[in-house]
């Protein structure tokens, strides 16, 4: 109720703001099939500019992410991967939020799990779109 009688004040801004309203969508998300090769999702990741790609399977449903710090780890190890298939390396059961969520929920979850990108996903869990912690900075709501 608040924001809806003031929705020019800040925090009546913060309340109304959801992460459909700033996300990326369509073509801006990263995503890749499990069966991609590190490589290939690497190059799809430097493409979207936001350190992580969706691994989807057949259907389009959303099965992990691979980030910046998935790559890191994997080199740390010393071990051969450009080949490997992204879905042997990725990161299952990703936090992912609803795209009806207000952006106070992204920070809450970026903050709770020290991660800066969630998935929006659909009821079926397919992607819609992805929130970096930087786009909700510069909507200018914090």
């Amino acid at each position: 109720d608040f924001a809806k009688l003031h929705p020019g004040g800040a925090l009546g801004r913060r309340l109304l703001v959801r992460v459909s309203d700033v996300m990326h969508t369509g073509d801006k998300i990263p995503i890749v099939p499990e069966s991609t090769t590190v490589l290939d999702t690497l190059i799809t990741m430097s493409r979207g500019r936001l350190g992580t790609a969706v691994v989807v399977d057949a259907s389009g449903r959303m099965l992990g992410v691979f980030t910046d710090g998935d790559l890191r780890r994997l080199s740390e190890r010393g071990e051969q991967f450009y080949e490997r298939r992204i879905g042997e390396v990725m990161t299952r059961n990703a936090r992912t939020i609803n795209p009806d969520a207000i952006l106070d929920e992204v920070l809450a979850l970026c903050e709770k799990y020290k991660i800066t990108v969630l998935v929006a996903v659909d009821k079926d869990h397919r992607p819609v779109g992805i929130i970096h912690l930087h786009d909700v900075l510069t909507s200018k709501l914090v």
